[in-house]
């Protein structure tokens, strides 16, 4: 091998390390190279799969859905006729999955449309899937092919249960042009006998696509689950003290005239360098509390909740109670 194929290649590695990439090898060549590259510098450089290598320190600092996404997209480059489908085709579109659904029982699956056979791997697993009874759509995204956008919502829905059914539907209609009348129209094509039907319609009534992330959404569907009225969302509440909008995530109107407010305390606005924009996690802490300040001004309760209490259902509904939130009158 010349020395400039040499440096092209360590070019290319370094840039997948640096990216947290997985890194397709195409040939021999490549392979010896990367396994050399691996050797000098004491790299964790790890074989995921046939030709699918990765730097696991640089894969592991991504959240699972970003390593979700580089990896499928690297199984596209390596089998150009798959065409992923499900959770994995969801990823692919943007839409929201959950980290447990990503990768249950601790291990990444990814789902394959029309591959002839289950692979299992350390880190991941190929799930087979049939193709549906009617014409699947097919797209090219992110250099890969997958389900389009609207069967592939429809057909995780179908799978979830509502909460989870809901931030998916949420999510599409956040991030495309799909209204709930197209969605249900899809969703005919599936049959009215077919298994997570009425789940998934339910979830396409109630879906709103000005619910910020998956975890308000997620929130949501347990309201509607258990009987609560469904908040307002993102509402504009202004505030006189700096004469400008705080925009909160959930707001209920009471009989009395009187408001609730609810914000979800996702752990992604401290944990993310790009949401924090700049700050250090100690001045967004701060500024969380001078916003709860101006928007309790007037007496306004803010309920406030995080991911984890959202697991303990009972626990939650407890503290929807304790805030006055209003039920649906049966």
């Amino acid at each position: 091998m010349t020395q400039r194929m040499t440096d092209d290649l360590v070019a290319l590695f370094e840039k997948a390390e640096h990216e947290g990439r997985c890194m397709l090898v195409r040939s021999d060549t490549q392979r010896k190279a990367l396994l050399r590259r691996r050797d000098a510098d004491q790299s964790d450089a790890e074989r995921l799969a046939p030709s699918v290598y990765a730097r696991i320190s640089h894969l592991d600092d991504l959240s699972p859905r970003a390593s979700a996404f580089q990896l499928i997209r690297a199984l596209a480059l390596k089998h150009p006729e798959w065409v992923f489908c499900g959770l994995s085709a969801a990823i692919l579109h943007g839409l929201y999955v959950s980290y447990s659904d990503i990768r249950p029982q601790g291990k990444l699956v990814v789902h394959v449309m029309g591959s002839k056979r289950r692979a299992e791997y350390d880190r991941f697993i190929v799930q087979p899937h049939r193709p549906p009874p009617y014409q699947a759509r097919i797209v090219r995204v992110q250099e890969a092919q997958a389900t389009d956008e609207l069967a592939t919502a429809v057909a995780c829905a179908r799978t979830l249960p509502f909460p989870k059914a809901l931030a998916i539907m949420d999510s599409l209609l956040r991030f495309s042009s799909t209204d709930r009348e197209r969605a249900l129209r899809e969703l005919e094509r599936v049959g009215a006998h077919a298994r997570g039907v009425a789940v998934t319609q339910r979830a396409i009534l109630h879906a709103n696509g000005a619910s910020e992330n998956g975890g308000e959404s997620i929130a949501r569907g347990i309201m509607i689950e258990e009987g609560f009225q469904e908040p307002e969302l993102q509402v504009p509440i202004y505030n006189a003290l700096d004469d400008e909008d705080y925009y909160v995530d959930f707001v209920w109107h009471l009989s009395d005239g009187s408001m609730v407010f609810g914000e979800f305390d996702g752990g992604e606005k401290f944990s993310s360098e790009e949401m924090r924009d700049g700050k250090s996690i100690s001045e967004v802490a701060r500024d969380e509390r001078l916003r709860e300040s101006r928007l309790t001004l007037h007496g306004t309760p803010v309920l406030r909740f995080t991911p984890r209490m959202l697991n303990d259902r009972a626990g939650f509904v407890r503290l929807l109670n304790a805030y006055g939130v209003p039920r649906n009158q049966s």
